[in-house]
């Protein structure tokens, strides 16, 4: 019988995986198997995850004899990156990321963390890599989107005398308002209007 083998090959990661050539000793084999075509070459993408066994048989020529070597394939299923939903923040703040999916990560920030503090000045873009106990990686990304702060005007400042009467105060640039006298809350006070 003839002597016949398969080289090894893979593993491989289910996402990006690219078609690859099989080869055989010695030539001029037939293939078979899950996800390997007539020429040898075997595609990740038609199996999935999983493990696949790939036959390789050679004839004797002289004899007529067969032999078939068996090899099998290991596809892992890549991980499922998570950044987030895309969130909104007002201009200054703080908000804290928090990525999932994987076991190993690494923010276009440069950090290796699952979770990262941003504070962004423009709408920003933020991408996480996400690895896996096998190698196999993943991205995801989430979009937080910097709001401007209101430009608050309660008009020009008033000079008045003790006994007199200021009258109204109107201020202008938000939705809602929330009135203070050195720094105390006056309750009640929630228009633009402050009498």
């Amino acid at each position: 019988l003839p002597i016949v083998s398969i080289d090894s090959v893979g593993p491989f990661c289910s996402e990006n995986a690219i078609p690859v050539q099989l080869t055989g000793t010695p030539n001029l084999g037939t293939w078979s198997g899950n996800g390997v075509d007539a020429i040898g070459v075997f595609d990740p993408v038609l199996t999935g995850a999983g493990t696949h066994t790939i036959n390789y048989t050679v004839a004797d020529l002289a004899t007529g004899c067969m032999a078939t070597a068996v090899r099998d394939i290991v596809i892992y299923e890549s991980p499922i990156a998570n950044a987030g939903l895309d969130i909104e923040v007002c201009f200054g703040d703080t908000v804290l990321l928090i990525a999932s999916g994987g076991d190993n990560y690494s923010w276009s920030t440069g950090e290796f963390v699952d979770s990262i503090s941003v504070s962004p000045l423009t709408t920003t873009t933020y991408l996480v890599d996400v690895t896996d106990v096998n190698g196999c990686t993943s991205f995801d990304d989430v979009v937080v989107a910097v709001n401007s702060l209101p430009i608050v005007d309660l008009g020009p400042d008033i000079s008045f005398c003790h006994s007199d009467s200021v009258g109204f105060i109107v201020a202008s640039g938000g939705l809602t308002y929330q009135w203070y006298a050195d720094s105390i809350l006056l309750v009640g006070e929630a228009t633009d209007t402050l009498n």
